[in-house]
Protein backbone atom coordinates (compact mmCIF):
# COMPACT_ATOMS: atom_id res chain seq x y z
CA UNK A 1 0.00 0.00 0.00
CA UNK A 2 0.88 3.66 -0.11
CA UNK A 3 1.90 3.75 3.54
CA UNK A 4 4.41 0.97 2.99
CA UNK A 5 5.78 2.67 -0.12
CA UNK A 6 6.20 5.91 1.85
CA UNK A 7 8.14 4.05 4.53
CA UNK A 8 10.35 2.32 1.97
CA UNK A 9 10.94 5.66 0.20
CA UNK A 10 12.16 7.13 3.50
CA UNK A 11 14.43 4.12 4.03
CA UNK A 12 15.78 4.50 0.48
CA UNK A 13 16.56 8.18 1.14
CA UNK A 14 18.31 7.26 4.41
CA UNK A 15 20.39 4.60 2.68
CA UNK A 16 21.14 6.96 -0.21
CA UNK A 17 22.46 9.58 2.20
CA UNK A 18 24.58 7.04 4.06
CA UNK A 19 26.42 4.80 1.60
CA UNK A 20 28.12 2.82 4.38
CA UNK A 21 24.84 1.47 5.78
CA UNK A 22 23.49 -1.95 4.93
CA UNK A 23 20.00 -3.25 5.56
CA UNK A 24 18.68 -6.67 6.51
CA UNK A 25 15.09 -7.42 5.51
CA UNK A 26 13.24 -10.10 7.46
CA UNK A 27 9.85 -11.22 6.16
CA UNK A 28 7.20 -12.23 8.69
CA UNK A 29 3.89 -14.03 8.25
CA UNK A 30 1.22 -15.02 10.75
CA UNK A 31 -1.59 -17.52 10.98
CA UNK A 32 -3.91 -14.67 9.98
CA UNK A 33 -2.42 -14.94 6.47
CA UNK A 34 -3.52 -18.56 6.18
CA UNK A 35 -7.17 -18.17 5.06
CA UNK A 36 -6.19 -16.17 1.97
CA UNK A 37 -3.37 -18.55 1.05
CA UNK A 38 -5.52 -21.64 1.60
CA UNK A 39 -8.38 -20.18 -0.44
CA UNK A 40 -6.04 -19.38 -3.34
CA UNK A 41 -4.51 -22.84 -3.20
CA UNK A 42 -7.97 -24.40 -3.15
CA UNK A 43 -9.04 -22.23 -6.11
CA UNK A 44 -6.01 -23.38 -8.10
CA UNK A 45 -6.75 -27.02 -7.31
CA UNK A 46 -10.52 -26.76 -7.94
CA UNK A 47 -11.12 -23.79 -10.24
CA UNK A 48 -14.68 -24.67 -11.27
CA UNK A 49 -15.86 -25.28 -7.71
CA UNK A 50 -14.24 -22.04 -6.56
CA UNK A 51 -15.94 -20.04 -9.32
CA UNK A 52 -19.30 -21.54 -8.43
CA UNK A 53 -18.77 -20.71 -4.75
CA UNK A 54 -17.97 -17.10 -5.65
CA UNK A 55 -21.08 -16.88 -7.84
CA UNK A 56 -23.40 -18.06 -5.10
CA UNK A 57 -21.55 -16.13 -2.40
CA UNK A 58 -20.45 -19.05 -0.30
CA UNK A 59 -17.07 -20.50 0.35
CA UNK A 60 -15.25 -22.85 2.64
CA UNK A 61 -15.40 -22.26 6.37
CA UNK A 62 -12.24 -21.82 8.43
CA UNK A 63 -12.53 -25.47 9.49
CA UNK A 64 -12.66 -26.55 5.82
CA UNK A 65 -9.37 -24.75 5.15
CA UNK A 66 -7.54 -26.80 7.75
CA UNK A 67 -4.79 -25.73 10.12
CA UNK A 68 -2.19 -23.21 8.95
CA UNK A 69 0.52 -24.82 6.82
CA UNK A 70 3.96 -23.41 7.70
CA UNK A 71 5.40 -24.09 4.23
CA UNK A 72 3.25 -21.63 2.25
CA UNK A 73 3.33 -19.14 5.13
CA UNK A 74 7.13 -19.20 5.17
CA UNK A 75 7.18 -18.73 1.39
CA UNK A 76 4.85 -15.73 1.78
CA UNK A 77 7.16 -14.19 4.39
CA UNK A 78 10.09 -14.65 2.00
CA UNK A 79 8.16 -13.05 -0.89
CA UNK A 80 7.43 -10.04 1.31
CA UNK A 81 11.13 -9.49 2.00
CA UNK A 82 12.04 -10.02 -1.66
CA UNK A 83 9.39 -7.50 -2.73
CA UNK A 84 10.73 -4.88 -0.30
CA UNK A 85 14.29 -5.56 -1.46
CA UNK A 86 13.23 -5.22 -5.10
CA UNK A 87 11.47 -1.94 -4.38
CA UNK A 88 14.55 -0.51 -2.65
CA UNK A 89 16.78 -1.68 -5.48
CA UNK A 90 14.44 0.04 -7.96
CA UNK A 91 14.92 3.24 -5.93
CA UNK A 92 18.65 3.07 -6.62
CA UNK A 93 19.93 1.18 -3.58
CA UNK A 94 22.63 -1.29 -4.60
CA UNK A 95 21.36 -4.86 -4.06
CA UNK A 96 24.65 -5.85 -2.41
CA UNK A 97 23.72 -3.49 0.46
CA UNK A 98 20.46 -5.38 1.05
CA UNK A 99 20.49 -8.68 2.90
CA UNK A 100 17.79 -11.15 3.79
CA UNK A 101 17.29 -13.28 6.85
CA UNK A 102 15.34 -16.45 7.44
CA UNK A 103 11.62 -15.82 6.95
CA UNK A 104 9.45 -16.50 9.98
CA UNK A 105 5.90 -17.51 10.78
CA UNK A 106 4.92 -15.87 14.04
CA UNK A 107 2.08 -16.53 16.42
CA UNK A 108 2.12 -13.19 18.24
CA UNK A 109 -0.05 -10.20 17.47
CA UNK A 110 2.47 -8.00 15.61
CA UNK A 111 0.99 -8.94 12.25
CA UNK A 112 2.47 -9.63 8.82
CA UNK A 113 5.37 -7.36 7.94
CA UNK A 114 8.98 -6.97 6.86
CA UNK A 115 11.34 -6.03 9.67
CA UNK A 116 14.13 -3.69 8.56
CA UNK A 117 17.38 -3.98 10.52
CA UNK A 118 20.24 -1.52 10.04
Amino acid sequence: GDGHRDTLDKVARLLGERPGLTLTLCGKATAADWPVLATRRRAAARPLLSRLERLVGSGPSAEDLGPPDPGPLTALAERRAVAAKGYLAAQGIAPERLYGCRPEVESDGKGPRVDLLL
